[in-house]
């Protein structure tokens, strides 16, 4: 729960979004979906980046 309190809910939520598609392996553009979520690619880079260095927690709570 801590791990992205320093970003706006709406790039949480989208950033997991884009998470979760990756881990689907479904290719996305990452300009596309930033635009869409009218955020920054830098934002959605970053917030991605901290779920992708945390995935072992995330699978480990995702196969509870």
């Amino acid at each position: 729960n801590d791990l992205l309190l320093d970003h706006t809910p709406l790039s949480i939520g989208a950033s997991c979004f884009y998470y979760i598609l990756k881990l689907k392996q479904i290719e996305v553009d990452i300009k596309i979906f930033s635009e869409f979520y009218n955020l920054s690619i830098v934002t959605v880079v970053k917030t991605y980046n901290k779920l992708k260095i945390n995935e072992k927690k995330i699978n480990e709570i995702l196969l509870k």
